[in-house]
């Protein structure tokens, strides 16, 4: 998923940085990144991000920072 497709999809279901940060159980930085594009984050971490994106029931599995 490109940084277009994140930020659109947060759009349409209204989720802000935080929010998505917090369903995912990231910090808002790995978030930002993902965004942005402009560095990578482990597979991992974006598929929890995009989980968290896709499911707005999403909760996370882990704390945030963490």
């Amino acid at each position: 998923m490109d940084p277009t497709t994140v930020n659109v999809i947060k759009a349409l279901h209204g989720i802000t940085t935080e929010e998505l940060a917090r369903r995912a159980g990231v910090d808002r930085a790995t978030v930002w990144r993902l965004e942005s594009g402009r560095t990578r984050v482990s597979d991992a971490t974006a598929l929890r991000v995009y989980r968290a994106l896709l499911d707005p029931n999403r909760t996370p599995t882990v704390s945030a920072g963490k």
